[in-house]
């Protein structure tokens, strides 16, 4: 009991500059005034007022007590009106019990009522929960896109996107490569055979030979050239529109003409 009469002697002096401690609210209007304590056996009695609050607001209450040497204590053992569901109002009160804290005070104090508005907190969190936006941006240039597709038609198209599987359009290109190189090899090997050939039969027949195959390396390498110049056009407008949806009714159509060797390409629009 020592130590709570010396605690209530220096205590009288600090009421008054209390008295006039008030705390505001973040995006509430309502404040805290009027805060003023006293020693009431081994408690500690605070009594406050909640002004300006809109109806049916609440509020989260705490104090701290910070003593003149600078130890801030955060009581725990509280009771009254303090915590979460405080309404607004005068003549709030709390009682903290600090022998069950444990505190022992012998120097003036200074006591803080602190306060969230519970309002808040729920906007807060509601504006936490709420499906952001999604943005998506292509992260590549139009120039690089297009580089990109002139190495692997397709890759430029996926980048721009950022996702997909255009660039398996690549590996259809460089197969149609493949075959040009394959089949312009056959020729060259049909035609020296042609050249060595001991009669009429096996002249004709390997001749025929090289002619299909410069045909095949010519339809490959016409196919080719379709894909890279049309997929190059294409990931210029996919990548220059940035992905937007008013370019997925675009379509661009790849083809052939074995007859006269001509690549063909279509263009389409759904409106």
């Amino acid at each position: 009991m020592n130590t709570i009469r010396t605690y209530t002697k220096q205590l009288i002096g600090l009421i008054a500059c209390m008295a006039a401690f008030h705390s505001s609210f973040a995006q509430s209007k309502a404040r805290i005034e009027n805060i003023d304590f006293y020693a009431e056996g081994a408690n500690l009695v605070v009594t406050y007022d909640i002004v300006k609050a809109e109806a049916g607001e609440t509020f989260n209450i705490w104090m701290k007590v910070t003593t003149v040497s600078g130890k801030e204590i955060i009581p725990s053992s509280v009771s009254g009106d303090v915590g979460n569901g405080v309404t607004g109002g005068p003549n709030k009160r709390i009682l903290w019990d600090m022998q069950s804290d444990n505190a022992q005070i012998n120097e003036e104090i200074e006591v803080e009522v602190l306060a969230r508005s519970d309002q808040s907190e729920a906007s807060k969190t509601e504006k936490e929960k709420e499906p952001k936006a999604k943005t998506e941006k292509s992260g590549i240039s139009v120039g690089g896109a297009m580089v990109v597709s002139a190495l692997l038609p397709g890759l430029g198209r996926t980048l721009a996107k950022g996702g997909g599987s255009q660039w398996l359009l690549g590996v259809v290109g460089y197969g149609c490569v493949a075959g040009t190189i394959v089949m312009n090899n056959m020729a060259y090997n049909a035609y020296e055979d042609y050249k060595i050939s001991l009669t009429t039969e096996d002249r004709d027949d390997n001749f025929k030979k090289a002619e299909n195959f410069e045909l095949y390396s010519k339809i490959f390498l016409g196919a080719a050239a379709t894909i890279w110049v049309i997929d190059i056009i294409a990931t210029g407008v996919v990548a220059s529109k940035e992905r937007k949806k008013s370019n997925k009714g675009f379509s661009l159509n790849y083809s052939f003409d074995p007859y006269s060797g001509t690549p063909l390409m279509g263009f389409s629009y759904s409106f």
